[in-house]
């Protein structure tokens, strides 16, 4: 990846992971589950990545998710205490 550059005029970025890794190994166990949340948690991890690499975010976007996430993360906790 060419760091400084907006995503958007970059043709082809490749995410790689290690499919070991915790948590791609129990992302993948619930996508099974909840494929919503999967998604999500797979788009933050991409913007994660670019981030990183010293690539342009939408940081509206990514702020959303991360929110989403998080009240998602609220609400099991709160419906396993009721």
């Amino acid at each position: 990846m060419q760091a400084g550059k907006p995503r958007s005029e970059l043709k082809n970025i490749t995410f790689e992971f290690d499919k070991n890794n915790e948590l791609i190994v129990k992302l993948n166990e619930h996508r099974k589950q909840n494929s919503e949340e999967a998604s999500l948690i797979v788009r933050q991890l991409f913007d994660n990545a670019c981030m990183e690499a010293g690539l342009e975010s939408d940081s509206k976007n990514m702020i959303n998710r991360i929110n989403k996430l998080m009240l998602k993360i609220i609400e099991t906790r709160a419906d396993k205490t009721v």
